[in-house]
């Protein structure tokens, strides 16, 4: 019953798809965006023909068995080849040499080994374990071929995610070339276990591979989906992503800031209410930099008159002591690296990054601020 819930959730994911890029189609008369219609196509009328009744339904309605097992392995098939082409189309290359001859070798295998072992055997409910070797054949076909094409997917989206500056874009290919890793995994999985099905129905930790196929294609089919999302629903989690992110960079720079006025007092610290500094994340990060250099050359002018000699009451706490000075030597030699020639924003990366902080900041439990 859960396969069968499974199959009916992808087959409607693939119809809201295929409706959903129509509008793109239309506009735009451009082959990656008609590639991936026609994947969302023909995936969607393949997964509906995966559905326990449809293919019963289809059986009967045509009157040979198993051929709606044929039907859906097919469309299956020639769906992700249109993927893959459109792949090769988005990075402006000419299909693999592979591609087509590797689309008619398995439907030419799948066919012969339809008509030579299944067309006459009866149908089944339960096409995820095999009967026979035929079967064994021809889902081994049919799942390398998809593997193969995902490795495509993969490639191009990874391609694209290293080369793509809107962090919503590459987020998305991010999304999709992981869904195509776990659909790899997925195949290799299934290609295994139903060949050790057949041959080694006993074989101890059979069970294992077959969670991993459980696992990988659970994560497949929950991730891949997201690709088609709206680009208002990815901005708004950017933004939320970006809004965390700053918050955590602004902490971490008010804990830089916090050991700087320890051994500066002097060093103006504003703190206004914290629901203040959430509404201008932006500002409250400039602000705190812009304090924390001030303090830098602050705390370095102490020192420098201390080492001088200078009067007595210009002499820190902290000089006297050697591990107190000891930490000022090592805050003001990290600082110095960070600020050297750097510009803002790889400065405010620098001081707000959580790794930075125990260089930064040592003993920051011994001593807190």
């Amino acid at each position: 019953m859960t396969a069968v819930i499974f199959d009916i959730l992808m087959a409607i994911v693939g119809w809201i798809f295929t409706i959903h890029k129509i509008q793109a189609v239309r506009l735009r008369h451009d082959r990656p965006v008609f590639c991936t219609w026609l994947f969302a196509l023909l995936f969607a009328i393949g997964t509906t023909l995966r559905i326990t009744y449809v293919h019963a339904a289809v059986d009967a309605l045509v009157g040979i068995p198993n051929i709606a097992w044929l039907m859906s392995y097919t469309l299956l098939s020639a769906a992700m080849y249109a993927v893959a082409s459109g792949c090769y189309a988005m990075v402006q290359s000419k299909d693999s040499w592979w591609l087509k001859p590797g689309l008619a070798t398995v439907l030419s295998a799948l066919a012969i080994i339809y008509l030579l072992g299944i067309a006459n055997t009866p149908s089944h409910p339960d096409y995820s374990i095999p009967r026979n070797i035929s079967e064994v054949l021809f889902m081994s076909f049919f799942y390398a071929y998809l593997a193969l094409t995902l490795k495509v997917v993969v490639t191009t989206s990874t391609h694209l995610s290293r080369h793509e500056e809107n962090p919503r874009h590459r987020f998305r290919w991010q999304l999709l070339a992981s869904a195509c890793w776990a659909g790899i995994i997925f195949c290799i999985s299934r290609t295994v276990f139903v060949t050790l099905m057949h041959f080694c129905p006993h074989l101890p930790g059979l069970h294992v591979i077959g969670l991993i196929e459980s696992i990988s294609v659970i994560i497949s089919a929950l991730l891949w989906p997201l690709y088609a999302v709206s680009n208002k629903i990815y901005a708004v989690s950017s933004s939320v992503s970006k809004f965390v992110a700053q918050a955590i960079t602004l902490h971490n720079l008010d804990l830089v800031q916090g050991r700087i006025a320890r051994f500066y007092p002097k060093l103006k610290k504003s703190t206004p209410a914290y629901w203040k500094c959430l509404l201008d994340l932006d500002f409250r990060i400039y602000q705190t930099v812009i304090s924390i250099l001030d303090g830098h050359v602050s705390l370095k002018r102490c020192l420098l008159l201390a080492e001088e000699g200078a009067d007595d009451l210009a002499t820190p706490f902290w000089y006297d002591d050697s591990q107190l000075h000891a930490e000022v030597w090592h805050l003001l030699r990290t600082l110095d690296k960070a600020i050297l020639d750097v510009p803002y924003e790889d400065l405010v990366e620098f001081l707000g990054n959580r790794k930075n902080l125990s260089e930064l900041l040592p003993n920051l439990e011994i001593n807190p601020r």
